[in-house]
């Protein structure tokens, strides 16, 4: 059992503050490596954020109607994402891409939706599955209580053959392939050529494609793995980081996707108390504004952190002869507890499940010396990060490393 995520409730980890770079858990100080699931790219408490809610006590409370800051920030997305015509603005990352789905659904009338092994959507009912083996010949529900998942088809990540399989024998009936196309469980850079098949496959076959960006969004040099790669798909679903710290989703769509959902008889329901939230809107359109205006030192300063901690970590596992390795896509990292070359989760879970307990006392040991690692071990450097936080996970990573994992 883990010790900090074992499913006693008395003796759950809980987090009472967090600021700047750091998160206080239990009385303890820890250099935080999640930033909120990769949310916060300017870290705990920025001064951006701190300007924002000094003035938001001006804006009254929610409306729950169409309002000048949800117009604002729309305004801002469309010069950022110009490849898209509207922005649907909703509560959660969640609840943006079920909505996704009703879109695809309304304008093709069929009822598939195709998603990707190891992808990560968020709550949805029809998105908590994964493959059981490597060409997902059979599914596993990621939840009790899940709907009926005939509509769900499952396809592997990483293995285009086996994908266009499956996807040539139900193609007439899907409606949506949604895709995280870097995905946080394997964020390597060799998967760019699968999402460009991917995209291909789709636009060939008149299947419509939605990028679900919620980490890769704005977490990116580039901005988007969609830019990055010039693949724009027809949907694309944004939260996290777009939220400056408070709970945001974000539908974007092409114009040819706007042009179908007014053509179509019976309009989509895109309705919800806070999907247009003023304060969300307020404080993602300000941090969107400052990332975008500063991104070359942002992103320079993300990047140089992120190869100096990878290759310093990846060159001491190789001279220790150590059954791991680091890999990462931008400011996206990730241990890997193998030295495989693995495609995809499902390998990737094969080799862990093998080391569960090594595993879990390097996380304890990492925790007792101060370091917050999330339980999905994924890492996200913030811009408060400094080389000399850099050196101090090094020292820490590389003792752990030595003690719990040869």
């Amino acid at each position: 059992m883990n010790f900090l995520y074992n499913q006693n409730p008395k003796n759950k980890i809980k987090a009472t503050r967090a600021n700047g770079k750091y998160i206080y858990i239990g009385g303890k100080k820890l250099l935080d490596l999640s930033n909120a699931s990769g949310s916060l790219l300017l870290g705990h408490t920025s001064l951006v954020y701190k300007k924002s809610l000094n003035k938001l006590k001006n804006i009254g409370s929610n409306y729950s109607l169409m309002n000048t800051y949800v117009e604002n920030y729309s305004l801002m997305l469309k010069k950022i994402f110009p490849e898209y015509s509207k922005f649907i603005m909703c509560a959660t990352g969640t609840e943006s891409n079920m909505k996704a789905m009703r879109i695809a659904r309304a304008i093709t009338n069929k009822n598939k939706i195709a998603m990707v092994s190891g992808s990560w959507h968020g709550s949805v009912d029809e998105l908590l599955y994964t493959g059981m083996d490597n060409k997902c010949k059979t599914k596993k529900n990621l939840s009790a209580g899940l709907a009926n998942s005939k509509n769900t088809i499952l396809i592997p990540y990483n293995n285009f053959t086996t994908s266009k399989k499956i996807l040539d024998k139900n193609k007439k009936q899907i409606a949506l392939l949604i895709i995280e196309p870097i995905q946080q469980s394997m964020p390597f850079k060799e998967s760019e050529e699968f999402i460009k098949l991917i995209h291909k496959y789709c636009k060939k076959n008149n299947i419509l494609l939605c990028f679900d960006e919620m980490i890769s969004g704005m977490r990116l040099p580039e901005l988007s793995v969609y830019k990055k790669l010039r693949t724009t798909p027809d949907i694309l679903t944004f939260g996290k980081i777009f939220g400056g710290g408070v709970p945001i989703g974000i539908i974007a769509i092409t114009k040819k996707i706007e042009n179908l959902l007014n053509k179509n008889k019976q309009s989509v329901f895109f309705g919800g108390t806070y999907s247009l939230n003023p304060f969300s809107s307020y404080l993602g359109l300000n941090t969107i504004k400052y990332i975008y205006k500063n991104k070359k030192k942002i992103y320079n300063k993300l990047e140089t952190m992120s190869e100096v901690l990878v290759t310093q970590l990846n060159n001491f596992i190789t001279n220790n002869n150590l059954d791991l390795k680091i890999i990462r896509y931008s400011s996206i990292l990730r241990i890997i507890y193998s030295d495989k070359n693995l495609k995809n989760k499902f390998e990737k879970d094969l080799f862990e499940n093998k080391k569960t307990k090594k595993i879990n006392r390097f996380k304890k040991y990492i925790y007792d010396n101060n370091i917050f690692l999330s339980k999905n071990g994924a890492i996200f450097l913030s811009y408060q990060n400094s080389m000399e936080d850099i050196k101090l996970i090094l020292k820490i990573f590389k003792s752990g490393f030595k003690k719990f994992l040869t």
